[in-house]
Order: structure tokens, then C-alpha cells, then sequence
């Protein structure tokens, strides 16, 4: 362990041919002018960096943007969105253009 406690043999690889093992990543002790990590079990540091470390996925700015719409000024998107409109729209008077005479002959004998 070197003078620090940090380790960073574990990215060295072995070259004398025999298998390469990872070494142990060492966190303490460490000599540092924080002393927030001092006393502290590793459970206890280990929960304090993820908790540190840890993102709110929930605001991000992908996360965001799944939630809201954006507007496409695009000549040809705008064309396709009202051309949609009207073939639904169009299907749906047809469906109520078909049935308004049984509507105005029903309205006609309860009135």
C-alpha cells in the first residue's frame, strides 16, 4: 500500500505469463485535509460516496424532455399534421353525416 492508501495495481496486469488477479482497491486509510471520511466504518463511507455520487434520474434533462412536447416548424411535418387532421376529422363527419337522418327522423317522432 502506498503512502496515500489508494492502490492502482489492480490496472496493472501480470506479464510473467501466469494468471492476472486483481488486486484489492484500497479507500483507507488516507491522509487527506478532509476529514469527513475519518472515523467511519466502510459500509459507512461506502454509502456516503454513493449517496454523494448518486443521480436523481427523475431530473435530468432526458427525463425532462420525455415529459413535454416540442414544436416542429418543418414545412413538411406541418403539412403531414394537418393533412392527418383532416382524414380523421373527414372519417368522422362521414360518421355523423351517415346517421343524421335516423337522428333527425328519431328527434322528429319524440318532439
Amino acid at each position: 500500500m502506498d503512502l496515500y492508501g489508494t492502490q492502482f495495481d489492480f490496472l496493472v496486469k501480470d506479464t510473467s505469463g501466469g494468471e492476472s488477479v486483481p488486486k484489492n482497491l484500497y479507500i483507507l486509510p488516507c491522509i487527506c485535509y478532509n476529514k469527513t471520511l475519518t472515523g467511519l466504518t466502510e459500509e459507512q463511507i461506502i454509502a456516503q460516496l454513493i449517496r454523494n455520487t448518486s443521480i436523481d434520474t427523475r431530473n435530468t434533462t432526458m427525463a425532462l424532455s420525455k415529459l413535454g412536447c416540442r414544436r416542429d416548424d418543418r414545412p413538411f411535418c406541418v403539412t403531414t399534421g394537418y393533412i392527418a387532421i383532416g382524414v380523421i376529422g373527414g372519417m368522422l363527419l362521414l360518421v355523423v353525416l351517415s346517421d343524421l337522418p335516423r337522428l333527425i327522423r328519431h328527434f322528429r317522432f319524440y318532439f
